[in-house]
């Protein structure tokens, strides 16, 4: 059984990113994109119907109102950010539209870590009221822009109608 996680749907810009060792938490859902870069170890992932394994570098993608969880299977570190469709506003249409021919990226590059980094800098930031808002969009579109390859513009998501029809429910 999955549960939404409605504290993630407040702000247009609103962001959260955490830095994990050991993460695992159960299927669930939000009105939030959600992204997972793991530093250290391994996880298993559920994204949607399918189970993914994902190794130190590799990154994934959970649109809005995907069932996902994350499972730790020995010793991991990682990075997940869970952020407003609103900050990738020019692109997130797209991700609410079309299916993932994965959504997974394998042994990323050091750009992505870089942006992870940004965006845990400037969280850190924002508890002072210091935050760079523009830096988090840069690295939010950055990120996006990696994932955006991976659209399968042939497939409407299953979720495309969704996201409207539960966020009107929950509203």
């Amino acid at each position: 059984m999955a549960h939404y996680e409605g504290q993630h749907d407040v702000e247009h810009d609103y962001y959260t990113i955490g830095l994990n060792t050991d993460f695992s938490f159960p299927l669930h859902m939000h009105r939030c994109f959600e992204i997972t870069i793991v530093l250290e170890g391994q996880m298993n992932m559920r994204c949607g119907a399918k189970d993914y394994i994902l190794q130190k570098g590799d990154m994934i993608f959970a649109g809005s109102n995907c069932i996902h969880n994350q499972q730790t299977v020995e010793h991991n570190k990682c990075f997940i950010c869970i952020f407003s469709p609103d900050l990738v506003a020019a692109v997130a249409p797209w991700f609410m539209k079309y299916s993932l021919k994965s959504p997974v990226l394998r042994n990323v590059d050091d750009i992505s870590f870089k942006m992870f980094d940004i965006l845990y800098e400037n969280y850190e930031k924002k508890k002072k009221g210091e935050e760079n808002l523009a830096a988090v969009k840069g690295a939010l579109y950055t990120l996006m822009g990696l994932f955006y390859d991976q659209l399968d513009f042939s497939s409407v998501s299953v979720y495309a109608d969704q996201h409207i029809l539960l966020g009107k429910m929950f509203d």
